[in-house]
């Protein structure tokens, strides 16, 4: 199979993201106090949103405090924004990922109105990589006769050597059938020993 391809918006996003992260870090390391100013403009603070540094909603997903919440962000945005980029374009996947930051952003602010939840500072693309995955889904649900039925892939030593009287062929090493028909079927299998 491979991996996807790694062009377009996700691309652009992903080395983008990169390169702010290496730049927060060696600032950080070179000059703390120029490197802790630019973290503090760049994140999503509610407060100062309200006062107007609008541009937080859009900054705040380039900013990282946590090295390994950076790998698994981008990580998802590559393995799951590609096959999603290729369906809706570049231009439609780049107002995706900022419409769907600034959506959530823009909620977060309004939670923290309320002293009770979404207190706090906001960092990382974590709701763009959220919104992509659903995204994904809902394409991914397409593909098969109804909403969220995927193909059932079962190891052949899981299932008894009688599957293939279920009515399905087995091939290889896994069997395709309705998840419901597949279990019914075993669950008959077992009770009949």
């Amino acid at each position: 199979m491979g991996l996807p391809p790694f062009r377009g918006a996700v691309r652009q996003i992903i080395l983008f993201s990169t390169a702010v992260y290496i730049a927060l870090l060696l600032m950080l390391a070179f000059a703390p106090g120029l490197g802790q100013a630019a973290f503090a403009v760049g994140i999503l603070q509610p407060e100062k949103v309200l006062h107007g540094s609008l541009w937080q909603l859009v900054t705040y997903p380039f900013m990282y405090a946590d090295p390994i919440a950076f790998l698994l962000s981008l990580v998802g945005i590559y393995f799951i924004g590609s096959p999603v980029e290729s369906q809706i374009g570049s231009q439609r996947f780049y107002g995706l990922f900022f419409g769907s930051l600034i959506v959530a952003g823009a909620v977060g602010v309004a939670l923290s109105r309320t002293g009770v939840i979404a207190q706090g500072t906001a960092v990382g693309s974590g709701a763009a990589a959220d919104a992509i995955l659903m995204v994904h889904a809902v394409f991914a649900s397409r593909r098969f006769d109804q909403p969220f039925r995927a193909t059932l892939r079962t190891p052949q030593f899981l299932l008894p050597l009688e599957a293939s009287s279920c009515g399905q062929e087995v091939s290889g090493v896994h069997a395709q059938a309705r998840p419901q028909r597949l279990f019914r079927r075993v669950r008959q299998l077992q009770a009949a020993r």
